[in-house]
């Protein structure tokens, strides 16, 4: 019988809602990928996939998301302090 691992990666869980907020956003936006968000943002395609997918964004990097998409003073408290929008 496969092992599996019935406790949840906080740091995955987390990255996993940064990452659904930031598409939702994109959406929103009309931009229709991730690579032209991240050239709108002055984040390189690499970065930006290494980024989603890892939730390891920097201060920098969420002001420059934040220059794009225009969060609400909530959505960004959810980026940056991982609570539940």
């Amino acid at each position: 019988m496969p092992r599996v691992n019935l406790t949840p990666d906080p740091k995955a869980e987390r990255a996993k809602q940064r990452r659904r907020a930031i598409q939702a956003k994109r959406c929103l936006r009309d931009i229709p990928t991730q690579v032209e968000l991240g050239r709108r943002a002055g984040i390189s395609e690499g970065s930006m996939c290494s980024k989603l997918r890892t939730g390891s964004w920097t201060v920098e990097d969420l002001y420059n998301l934040d220059r794009v998409l225009h969060f609400s003073a909530e959505e960004l408290a959810a980026l940056v302090r991982g609570q539940k929008n």
